[in-house]
Parts: C-alpha cells; sequence; structure tokens
C-alpha cells in the first residue's frame, strides 16, 4: 500500500508485487478477460491449466472474502 515491492516465495515460484507508475496505468487500460488472463499466466510459468486455474480461483475467492469484510 506504500508503495513497496514484495515478494512471496513458495519453492521455487516468485510472485512479485510492485506498484504500478502512472504511465503503466495508462499503456494498460484494457483489463484482460478471466480466459486470456488464464493464458498469460501458463505463457510466463511452469503452471499447468489446471493450476493455473485454481490460483485464478483462489484470487477470485480472497477477493470476494475481501469485499465482504468491508464495511458499507
Amino acid at each position: 500500500m506504500a508503495g513497496e515491492g514484495i515478494r512471496i516465495r513458495q519453492g521455487d515460484a516468485i510472485v512479485e508485487l510492485r506498484p504500478v507508475s502512472e504511465q503503466d496505468k495508462t499503456e494498460r487500460r484494457e483489463q484482460l478477460v478471466p480466459r486470456e488472463a488464464l493464458r498469460q499466466l501458463q505463457a510466463e510459468s511452469d503452471l499447468t491449466a489446471d493450476q493455473a486455474q485454481d490460483s485464478l480461483e483462489a484470487l477470485r475467492e480472497e477477493r470476494l472474502a475481501a469485499e465482504l469484510r468491508r464495511p458499507a
């Protein structure tokens, strides 16, 4: 939240979260549909289709849970 980069490691896999610059935001206006995001995950990693799908579903569930915890 404060703009620092974060790395998450599990075994050989590493996920990196980093701040996005304003220039990056303007260059990336169109959002990917989930199926295209899944294809990109597969292309850029050693994940199988099932593993990538499981990751996307877990992310979706986490987002929904966070929204339910948020006060109205």
